[in-house]
């Protein structure tokens, strides 16, 4: 028996914790590692890998299928935190990060990001619908290579991530 499993059977007993918090622990769990081991496939492979940190699921899905259409391997995190969590295991080679997220911001991501050495170096993209200003300036401080303004020009978006990578 897996040890997730085991968690889920003596946890709601033990602990009192009702299946749909432990069944969503044990699919987060799953899909974890298949996210791992996925990424250091298409790494072997050559294929580019790109994270995207959005708190909004639909941005995150759109994104996600404009650049998996275009051939690129895409790793998603809900926000500030789960996005250094996922850049640090993945080790992406491109990040799209939002600004204004619950938990952790974009910028304070980007700027712990920035403060470890094997992601030192990776291109960090911002989108916001607030990319201006006092925010843009805190964004670009912080590392971010570029700041794009929502509602994006996804042919702009798309040709500085292609000249970024060079694929």
């Amino acid at each position: 028996m897996s040890a997730i499993r085991q968690l889920a059977l003596t946890g709601r007993a033990r602990y009192g914790l009702d299946s749909p918090d432990l069944d969503r622990f044990a699919s987060d769990q799953r899909a974890h590692r298949s996210n791992l081991w996925e990424t250091e496939m298409a790494k072997k492979a050559g294929a580019c890998i790109i994270l995207i940190v959005e708190d909004y699921a639909d941005s995150r899905t759109l994104l996600s299928s404009l650049l998996r259409g275009k051939g690129y391997k895409v790793v998603e995190a809900r926000d500030g935190k789960e996005g250094l969590r996922q850049a640090t295991q993945v080790k992406p080679d491109l990040i799209l990060m939002d600004l204004v997220m619950p938990e952790m911001n974009g910028v304070e991501a980007t700027r712990q990001l920035r403060q470890r050495q094997t992601l030192s170096q990776t291109p960090i993209f911002a989108i916001s619908s607030y990319a201006t200003g006092d925010l843009k300036e805190d964004a670009i401080a912080a590392g971010c290579s570029e700041v794009f303004a929502k509602p994006l020009d996804i042919e702009s978006l798309l040709g500085r991530i292609k000249a970024t990578l060079g694929s």
